[in-house]
């Protein structure tokens, strides 16, 4: 048999997707086959490739409405695959699965005209055939793949380091975002990495050979900030001893981002607004306006519609500048993404005066998991920093974490229920639900690694086995 296995699914007429042609792509014989049976049972007409061969002879034979695509293939990428179908089937909507997720893929096959971007793993066969459903009752008129934006050079954003839904969602937005002029609202609380997001959109942007340019807006007084922002002319203050650029001007042609956006007063606020309406700036003590081409980026750990409710925060630029909303969730809410981090780290901070890798021994890499990270990413990235510093051996140690770490620091997701509210509980349901919280970060903390999930939580592999099953893991 070629490498091209075609199996079109012949249904029962009246089957809710009959006539819906759709492309598998993967080089993996057992996953094209699952994929051709379900697709095939939602009343789809499926036809399967290999690799690169399959792929242009099927789409020079006709046009598929849905291409499912593998990222990572011996003969061909799944951002090949995505420009192939974009000149052979435009019309068609694509998604790409991966076991092997990275930020800077997910993003470029958004630009690239993926309509979802899925990790092989957990139920991600349920979210595949929820997509086919979606895309059935959207019909094929609204099915258009859009615009392709090219990435130029080697744009990295690997320090957005993690595959959590939540981190996928955001890298997914960036790709649809960043080649875009709307400016974007990024809220999260400190050390979230929300800066890393306004240079990931940045970077994947048309702009990217232009400056980005960041303000914190906090750290300077009123008369600074307005100074900073828009520049001055010479004598228009004490201490202008000549004319001075402001960083709208410097950003030209790039991205402005304005951290801490909520510490602006209505002054600076008012002036912000006008050059997002009219697109231009006047230098503090001038009186010519100065054109310039700006994607404004801003970012907030405060919550702006309080601030509105308290009057001190223009409800008129806040909807200027929330056009794109993003959302970064604290370290808490993806400790699935911690493991990931703490190597990352480690690689970052050990490489530089050691000639041996440094081991993160099992206890300690739990320990770090339950602690609940009030500073985020940033605190850990210090904590990591500090222990590899303060400790010349090869492993990091439970010992050698800090009191506070090794203390549990407080109440965590996946901590045991200490209250009772006064509608009472069920025990068997809390208990469960604590034991299978337990068993998926006992398996992140594992890396998958079944051998080592049943050493950290104590089991035989046969109970583990019980517990997946119990689950639904």
């Amino acid at each position: 048999m070629s490498g091209m296995d075609d199996a079109r699914g012949a249904v029962e007429s009246g089957a809710p997707g009959v006539g819906l042609r759709i492309l598998v792509v993967d080089d993996e014989p057992g996953i094209r086959k699952v994929l051709a049976v379900m697709l095939a049972k939602e009343g789809c007409l499926v036809s399967l490739a290999a690799g690169r061969v399959d792929l242009e002879r099927l789409l020079a034979e006709e046009p598929y409405d849905l291409v499912v695509t593998d990222m990572r293939m011996p003969d061909v990428t799944g951002l090949e695959v995505l420009e192939l179908v974009h000149k052979r089937s435009p019309g068609a909507r694509m998604l790409v699965m991966t076991a092997f997720p990275s930020a800077d893929a997910t993003i470029e096959a958004i630009q690239k005209g993926a309509v979802d971007y899925i990790i092989k793993e957990g139920d991600y066969l349920g979210r595949i055939r929820q997509f086919v459903r979606e895309t059935l009752a959207r019909g094929r008129d609204e099915s258009g793949a859009g615009a392709v934006m090219e990435v130029r050079g080697e744009a990295r954003t690997d320090f957005l380091i993690g595959d959590s839904p939540a981190l996928v969602e955001i890298l997914k937005v960036i790709g649809r975002v960043a080649g875009r002029k709307s400016t974007v609202l990024i809220t999260g609380e400190s050390g979230t990495g929300k800066e890393l997001v306004a240079r990931a959109i940045h970077a994947h942007s048309p702009r990217r050979a232009h400056p980005l340019v960041s303000i914190n807006c906090g750290a300077l007084t009123e008369t600074l900030l307005e100074s900073e922002l828009f520049g001055h002319v010479k004598g228009s203050f004490t201490g202008a001893i000549s004319d001075k650029k402001g960083l709208f001007e410097a950003a030209d042609g790039g991205t402005l981002f304005l951290d801490e956006i909520g510490e602006t007063s209505k002054a600076v606020q008012v002036k912000l607004l006008r050059v997002l309406q009219e697109e231009k700036v006047r230098r503090v003590g001038d009186t010519r306006d100065i054109l310039v081409d700006v994607r404004i980026i801003a970012a907030t750990n405060q919550d702006l519609a309080a601030l509105i409710r308290e009057g001190s925060f223009r409800e008129d630029i806040y909807f200027r500048l929330n056009v794109i909303p993003i959302q970064v969730p604290p370290l808490r809410d993806r400790t699935e993404d911690l493991p990931k981090l703490v190597l990352y780290f480690v690689g970052k901070y050990g490489a530089s005066g050691r000639g041996r890798g440094i081991e993160v021994r099992p206890e300690a890499l739990a320990a770090l998991a339950t602690y609940s990270w009030p500073g985020n990413v940033r605190e850990l990235e210090n904590v990591v920093e500090r222990v590899i510093a303060m400790n010349p051996g090869d492993a990091i140690t439970l010992e050698a974490l800090p009191d506070f770490i090794r203390a549990g620091g407080g109440a965590t997701a996946a901590g045991p229920v200490m209250d009772i509210p006064p509608t009472g509980i069920s025990l068997e349901a809390a208990v469960n639900e604590y034991e299978k919280r337990l068993v998926v970060k006992a398996l992140q903390l594992a890396g998958g690694r079944r051998a080592e999930a049943v050493r950290l939580l104590g089991l035989t592999d046969r109970t583990l086995r019980y517990r997946l099953d119990k689950f639904g893991l």
